[in-house]
């Protein structure tokens, strides 16, 4: 399974990746904003490889979460992977905004290793 984190701090990046060890998945690609997200959904695609699941933070220099989620979502290719947003923004509006452009789920910081396991295991059940 390959999964891709997109968060412009590397240390929720590493925590993320401990927690997706934890979980057993260790296919992972590091992503410091959209635009990094976007270099990586295309070099998976050229070796024809799929994302299977992309955390992304919402606040992020270049492309912001939100973005990068509107911008995959209107791909034919990469349209159906899971996406989950991780924000310190629970504003309704930025939900709302996350739901139309068909967020799988989100996670507000600060966040537990349960939480993230939780809602990464609730996505990918739904998409499996």
């Amino acid at each position: 399974m390959n999964i891709i984190i997109a968060d412009d701090m590397t240390e929720i990046r590493k925590i993320l990746i401990n927690c997706l060890r934890s979980m057993g998945f260790y296919n992972i690609t590091e992503c410091s904003d959209g635009v990094d997200v976007l270099q990586a959904l295309e070099e998976l695609k050229k070796i024809n490889k799929q994302a299977h699941l992309i955390i992304s933070d919402i606040n992020m220099p270049y492309m912001d979460g939100l973005e990068l989620l509107s911008t995959i979502r209107s791909m034919k290719y990469h349209k159906r992977i899971p996406f989950i947003l991780v924000t310190t923004d629970n504003n309704t509006e930025t939900i709302l905004a996350a739901i139309e452009n068909k967020v799988s789920d989100y996670i507000i910081k600060p966040f537990d290793n349960e939480s993230i396991k939780t809602k990464i295991s609730g996505v990918l059940a739904r998409f499996n």
